[in-house]
């Protein structure tokens, strides 16, 4: 444990509370909920290929990141 909470502290520094619209109204929310729900469909189906669960596993890993540190750009990353 304080291994990864020396990990987290140097991590911290590139996460902070920014455009917290993203975390709020009726649109972005939903949204981010979507994506998460079809990443994490893609990461359920059986496909034979090395590295195949990376693809939908990073921007599901982001997006809860995101969601912990309240940070809009960093949900913005994980989109692309």
């Amino acid at each position: 444990s304080e291994g990864a909470e020396k990990i987290w502290r140097k991590l911290a520094v590139l996460f902070k509370a920014r455009i917290g619209q993203l975390f709020t109204g009726p649109v972005f929310p939903l949204v981010n909920s979507l994506l998460i729900a079809w990443n994490a469909f893609l990461l359920a189906l059986p496909i034979p290929f090395p590295f195949s669960n990376a693809v939908p596993a990073w921007p599901i890993l982001m997006m809860a990141i995101a969601y912990m540190e309240r940070d809009g750009v960093f949900v913005i990353v994980s989109y692309t």
